[in-house]
């Protein structure tokens, strides 16, 4: 016996449902990125010069498309996606550090671009991922500042010369700022994410639901042996099911998109009130009618026609129910034809009763006569004759 969910795949401890679309996305979000700095760097530097030397960042940007190209090549494996979600995490940070650090470390515009990253995270590694992706970029970006600003790191060179050496409470107050920043984009994406999740789940639920009840519809309609005919609000037929094919002797290919005056059934009365006020109620919903089938034959039927309304109330199409009546057309006949019969006995017999109260009193005259008789004269021979045939 098969056990549900025996055979599906198992995903890695740690990964997240979906984890190889969502690290497809972040590769393509990244080259988004990327492309966009380098094109807005290349822009403005060829319209003034920028504070901060160009190649190493060209050098980065060169750098994270390389390394996009050769997530996609991994992905395509498909295999160990988790550790691939955390290399890609990984180098990003180490990525936009290393931006940060040439773009002016304390002085750069670009630590936002950890934010994209903690986003990242939570997508594909959920809560506890981005939280743990905000607080190493907290600290990376601290101990960045840290490092240039005690000269252990050299700073990057701005188009006047170094950068300036800012007063400590500034630096502390810049990587305070941003690692609390840090922390509530994680926690708020975090959410956002997993609220998107369960909407996916529920709207993925529903469906399936709604698969379920569609099944379940096509195969009641499929297997009721009524026809079914269903008409959209312009009149065109939208759908015929098997019990229909059967009665009428057409497929529902044949009468599909068809208006319903070139169907067998433009005949129909109900069709005709309908269409011409379809918000008016049916006056003969109901009706029987012979219809010409695909042979040429002509049947009897029985329909009867319903509009179909939107949750608001508005018409939009019809539905018409129809049944072969020929066999009981037929058990009709038999029983009208057995009812004459048995009116036809009924009368005889009356009739019967009624000549037979004369014949009696005939014969008891006759028996009468017949003792006043000599045995062997004609007139006893008349009355013997009369009464043998009185008496069949």
């Amino acid at each position: 016996m098969t056990v549900p969910g025996e055979n599906a795949p198992r995903r890695p401890a740690g990964a997240t449902p979906g984890m190889l679309q969502k690290l497809k996305w972040l590769t393509g979000i990244r080259l988004l990125l990327a492309s966009a700095l380098l094109g807005s760097a290349f822009a403005l530097d060829l319209h003034e010069r920028l504070p901060f030397p160009t190649p190493p960042l060209y050098g980065l940007l060169g750098l994270t498309f390389g390394l996009s190209l050769v997530y996609a090549l991994a992905l395509r494996s498909q295999r160990h996606l988790l550790f691939q979600g955390l290399v890609q995490l990984g180098m990003d940070l180490g990525l936009v550090s290393l931006l940060v650090h040439f773009t002016g470390g304390l002085d750069s515009a670009f630590p936002f671009m950890y934010i994209f990253v903690i986003f990242g995270a939570a997508n594909v590694l959920e809560r506890r991922g981005s939280l743990l992706v905000a607080i190493l970029s907290g600290g990376l970006y601290g101990i960045l500042v840290a490092a240039e600003w005690t000269r252990l790191l050299p700073p990057a060179e701005f188009a006047g010369g170094l950068a300036p050496l800012r007063p400590a409470g500034y630096a502390v107050y810049q990587v305070l700022i941003h690692a609390v920043a840090f922390l509530a984009v994680a926690i708020l994406s975090s959410h956002l994410v997993e609220r998107l999740r369960q909407a996916g789940q529920e709207l993925e639920r529903r469906g399936l639901d709604l698969r379920n009840l569609q099944t379940l519809h096509w195969a009641i309609v499929a297997n009721i042996p009524s026809g079914i005919l269903t008409l959209d609000l312009a009149g065109r037929v939208i759908s015929f099911n098997a019990a229909a094919e059967q009665i009428t002797g057409y497929d529902f290919e044949a009468l599909r998109d068809r208006p319903w005056q070139e169907t067998p059934f433009g005949a129909c009365p109900a069709l005709a009130e309908f269409f011409a006020q379809p918000e008016a109620p049916l006056a003969t919903p109901a009706t029987e009618l012979y219809l010409q089938r695909r042979d040429g034959r002509p049947i009897p039927l029985g329909i009867a026609c319903s509009p179909l309304r939107a949750a608001e109330g508005e018409p939009v199409g019809l539905v018409a129910i129809f049944q072969d009546l020929t066999e009981r057309k037929r058990v009709e006949e038999h029983l009208r034809r057995a009812d004459r019969l048995a009116a036809l006995g009924q009368l005889a017999a009356n009739i019967a009763h009624e000549v037979r109260n004369p014949l009696a009193a005939i014969s008891g005259s006759v028996e009468i006569l017949r003792e006043d008789l000599a045995p062997a004269g004609p007139q006893r021979q008349l009355l013997d004759i009369i009464l043998r045939e009185a008496s069949r």
